[in-house]
């Protein structure tokens, strides 16, 4: 079966500060897992339709960047989001 990889705003978790973990939901055979990509996100620059960070998110481009690189380092693509070009991983 394909495994597919989405970026999720996990709104079930609220942090001290009012913000939500940022996650990529791996799902297989119908089961799901949650990988914890370290940062958090205010639901108002999160687009719930695109699963992005919104224009007008401030670390919009990290975030962007974070998914992009953790996807590939699982080797699995990012489904419902648009190819970043140019854009360098990073560092680790």
């Amino acid at each position: 079966m394909n495994t597919t990889i989405e970026a999720v705003l996990y709104t079930s978790k609220t942090l001290s500060n009012g913000q939500h973990p940022i996650m990529l939901r791996l799902t297989r055979n119908r089961k799901r897992k949650y990988i914890s990509l370290h940062i958090s996100l205010d639901a108002k620059f999160w687009d719930f339709d695109k699963s992005r960070p919104k224009r007008n998110c401030p670390d919009k481009e990290r975030i962007n960047t974070l998914i992009e690189y953790k996807s590939t380092f699982l080797g699995i693509p990012v489904t419902r989001s648009p190819t970043l070009r140019g854009v360098q991983p990073p560092p680790v």
